[in-house]
């Protein structure tokens, strides 16, 4: 028999379960549970040592950390606690294999079973979207980088190794050079009697405690073999393994020549560094004493903290298993909480510093209520009540997106239906119904009420979901405030929630009746109130009219009502999902799913709403304008051909009478939701957000593309508007998205518009050139009709840069670091087009033209004559670059 180490046999739950008695009448049975122990040590023994070997930064896992349990769990008992001998064998086999699922050697299959794992693209999709911002190749998935590839096998192992300590105790292990396969356990008899308890109870150290005790109700009786009152009690020993595995931490894990000749990430770093410092752990009275031989220096405060938050764990987790056996009327262990644990200052006494004080000064919030009204309401979205609207569809279309690609449904398959109600005089209701993936209790009470813990992407979805992350799913919710926006519009709001794979009976309901100021109650649904299909559905009491001024459906640009379909058109032209909106009891159908992509040029167009100011122009007025343009839809896509944009040109200022413009908006969607308008560029660009409010997005089209497209518009513009000024209008545009203006006017000369060809192919230009702005010329100089510009001035767009994101972004790209840059010049203007232009006309390089002339400096020059009159203005002055200065 393998000799038994004294860590192990000097502790007192060896000596009361295993170790030889005097004058004892069972020593034939214990002596074959402590025959096979020996033998299941040495050969656990072998495969904790692996785990080293491909994780190391991993604190000790090896036979040294399993033998000390013995000794920390006999502190935590106290010495005189009972346990049978079968218990201690099931105890101390627990101990051995609940952390084996980490070796290599134990995954059937090795690496190449984790990567079939569907968890394995999860994590893998996972770190590449957290540390390199994109998504991994296919090659990538199965592949990735070795830093990526070590910290998704850490993570995997982790995650599995709980339930795959449950198989090992059965599992037939090769033999090396030999036909033979061996099991942890010889003996089969007690591998038949005891081993799916062993299993189980290693398992358990992975579950939460409520878990551990519906799994662990009953004792389980003795082996045939055995004494009848050797039974095993599982809830008692998961206890004893999960405490005392919790509070192994001292320097015999982390020992200090070992952490010198390893490379360790900073997050293992502390682990080491804090364990490293730690003394064995005693018993006083009822508190396990943590003490240091070695204080932490100011360099070492992140471990002190960090070894504060791990006692703190260890302190919870005594007191919750001391109040189960409290609570049980079964024995209690003797330590039932951790020393100094509850002020900084105190563990201080125990925990030494050398050189500075740890203080409680942690970041707190007072009163939460507030700060997730002000930072999830009105503070961060404004004063919109429509956002609460928005954030729920987008709620709901996240969770049918989910539910299809994890179901494999149809790619059209859900519904979201938004309902609004008047149920009684001055009582209005809004819903919100969707049929997607649902909620489950984690979900509703660890995500949906955690301020800024967003459940898409979390190790909690890999869990639930596995395969979901690493599908190429997008969610738009990545905040996880989103939902406290109804509080904006609402106190009384009820949450009905059915897991897709649950049943019916299984519907949770969460209500809140005084908003964030109360507590919400969450309980079981009636029978009315199951949901036949998956999914959830969300009512708010409103706490306005909804009509009246202020209320959900009043349009404050207009200043009068609008329909539950306006409304959420506007709110969702892309959707990807298909809408419904009932109001007065009629329900219309708002969106098909992605049908932005597939309607007709003039429906699609119809769709888009016309800036505010135009509303008071007659239907027929704007569907003419609407016919005339939708010729010029064209869509933008991204190198893998998907449709990201669906767009024309349109002008940004009236020519002939501002009253007579029609304009539509264009829009940039985040998840098929409207998020900010374009100017310039009329209809849909997919996008992504920049802030938490997704009032602000960044269209996800390259700039080739854009640019592909501006020109593309071009042609399309001079057939659509027989204005020079509506035509240059919209050259600004195509110069800003990187395009070619062809044959469209970007400057004037005298009385006539050119284009940047007709400019280029002027022959005896002159050899200075006086730029104008036509601000100038529009606004100072209104006055003078017969204004008569110099032959060598022309007129363009050089400070009037507008913004293609009517936000403060710029957008497709820095326009402010071109070549050609100066106090409100750059490149990206007409001005710009027209120096190139210019440029090729002298047969010179435009940067050369450029950088020879002081373009960053207007001077005064005459520009042009009235009558007699000859008239000055700021301007820039550019000459060929051969033309002797000094003359």
């Amino acid at each position: 028999m393998a000799e038994i180490p004294s860590m192990v046999s000097e502790s007192s739950l060896w000596r009361n379960t295993l170790a030889k008695h005097s004058d004892d009448s069972d020593a034939g049975p214990r002596e074959r549970l402590r025959a096979a122990f020996a033998t299941f040590r040495e050969r656990a023994g072998l495969l904790s040592a692996e785990i080293r070997k491909d994780l190391p930064q991993l604190t000790l896992h090896d036979l040294s950390h399993l033998d000390a349990l013995w000794e920390t769990a006999s502190t935590i008992l106290g010495p005189d606690y009972s346990l049978t001998p079968a218990e201690g064998f099931v105890l101390g086999g627990a101990f051995l294999v609940h952390d084996l699922g980490m070796a290599m050697p134990t995954i059937d299959g090795g690496l190449n079973a984790l990567k079939a794992d569907p968890r394995w693209a999860d994590l893998v999709t996972y770190e590449y979207q957290t540390t390199l911002d994109r998504d991994p190749s296919q090659d990538e998935l199965v592949d990735p980088e070795e830093d990526i590839c070590n910290r998704v096998i850490l993570s995997l192992l982790r995650q599995t190794h709980a339930a795959n300590a449950e198989r090992l105790v059965f599992t037939a292990f090769p033999k090396e050079g030999e036909a033979e396969r061996i099991h942890l356990i010889d003996d089969p008899e007690i591998r038949q009697a005891f081993g799916r308890v062993i299993g189980r109870v290693a398992h358990s150290h992975w579950w939460t405690l409520s878990e551990v005790e519906r799994q662990f109700e009953r004792t389980m009786g003795a082996a045939h073999w055995c004494p009848r009152v050797w039974t095993v009690d599982p809830l008692k020993l998961a206890c004893v393994l999960r405490c005392a595995d919790a509070a192994q931490i001292d320097a015999r894990r982390a020992p200090m020549l070992l952490k010198a000749t390893t490379e360790l990430p900073s997050t293992s770093a502390d682990h080491w560094t804090f364990q490293g410092k730690l003394n064995k752990p005693y018993l006083e009275e009822d508190a396990l004493v943590f003490t240091t031989g070695h204080a932490f220096g100011p360099t070492d405060a992140s471990s002190w903290w960090l070894c504060l938050e791990t006692l703190r764990v260890i302190d919870k987790e005594l007191g919750a298993t001391d109040a189960l056996f409290a609570d049980k009327g079964s024995p209690r262990f003797a330590a039932r909480r951790v020393a100094g644990v509850e002020e900084p200052e105190r563990l201080v006494s125990y925990v030494q510093t050398d050189g500075w004080l740890p203080i409680n000064a942690t970041i707190h919030v007072t009163d939460l209520p507030r700060v997730i009204k002000s930072v999830g309401g009105e503070e961060l979205y404004g004063k919109h009540p429509e956002v609460a609207l928005r954030e729920l569809i987008q709620n709901a279309s996240d969770a049918i997106r989910a539910r299809r690609i994890y179901e494999r449904r149809e790619a059209d398959y859900g519904n979201i239906s938004v309902v609004l109600k008047q149920e009684s005089e001055g009582e209005y209701f809004l819903e919100v119904r969707d049929d997607g993936i649902g909620m489950s209790r984690l979900v509703l009470t660890s995500f949906l009420l955690d301020f800024g813990r967003p459940f898409w992407g979390s190790a909690e979805m890999q869990r639930e979901f596995p395969g979901l992350l690493s599908s190429g799913i997008k969610q738009i919710g990545k905040y996880g405030i989103g939902f406290f926006s109804v509080f904006m519009i609402a106190d009384n709001v009820k949450v009905t929630t059915r897991r897709s794979d649950a049943a019916a009976k299984d519907t949770l309901i969460l209500e809140f009746s005084m908003g964030l100021r109360g507590r919400p109650i969450l309980r079981k649904a009636n029978g009315g109130e199951e949901l036949i299909e998956g999914g959830t559905h969300i009512r708010l009491k409103l706490h306005d009219d909804p009509y009246k001024s202020g209320g959900l459906l009043y349009n404050k640009f207009l200043k009068e009502q609008r329909s539950l379909v306006d409304l959420c058109t506007e709110l969702c032209p892309a959707l990807e999902v298909n809408l419904f909106a009932e109001q007065q009891g009629k329900s219309q159908q708002v969106i098909a799913a992605g049908d932005w992509r597939t309607m007709g040029s003039f429906e699609f167009i119809s769709r888009l709403p016309v800036a505010h100011y135009y509303e008071k122009y007659k239907l027929e007025d704007m569907d003419a304008f609407r016919k005339k343009v939708a010729e010029n839809v064209r869509f933008l896509r991204n190198t893998t051909g998907e449709i990201v944009g669906r767009a024309f040109l349109t002008t940004g200022y009236a020519s002939k009478n501002f009253e007579q413009l029609m304009d539509l908006s264009g829009v940039v969607t985040v998840g098929g939701l409207r998020s900010c308008t374009l100017s310039g560029i009329a209809g849909v660009l997919s996008g992504i957000p920049t802030r938490a409010s997704r009032d602000v997005a960044t269209p996800i089209v390259s700039d080739d593309e854009l640019a592909r497209w501006a020109s593309e518009q071009a042609p399309l513009v001079a057939s659509t508007w027989d204005d020079p000024r509506d035509q240059a209008s919209c050259a600004v545009y195509i110069r800003l998205c990187g395009g070619k203006t062809g044959d469209l006017p970007i400057a004037r000369n005298q009385d006539r518009w050119f284009s940047a060809e007709e400019i280029r192919s002027t022959e005896n230009l002159p050899d200075e050139i006086i730029l104008v702005d036509h601000f100038v010329i529009d606004y100072h100089f209104k006055q003078f009709d017969d204004l008569c510009l110099n032959d060598n001035v022309f007129v363009t767009s050089i400070s009037g840069i507008p913004g293609l994101l009517q936000c403060e972004m710029p957008w497709p790209r820095e326009i402010y670091t071109d070549f050609i840059q100066g106090a409100g010049f750059i490149s990206l203007t007409l001005g710009g087009a027209l120096i190139e232009a210019i440029a090729e006309a002298w047969g010179s390089d435009p940067k050369t033209v450029a950088e020879s002339n002081e373009l960053k400096k207007e001077v005064d020059v005459t520009i042009a004559r009235t009558g007699d009159t000859e008239l000055s203005e700021s301007a820039f002055v550019i000459k060929r670059p051969s033309v002797d200065r000094g003359k």
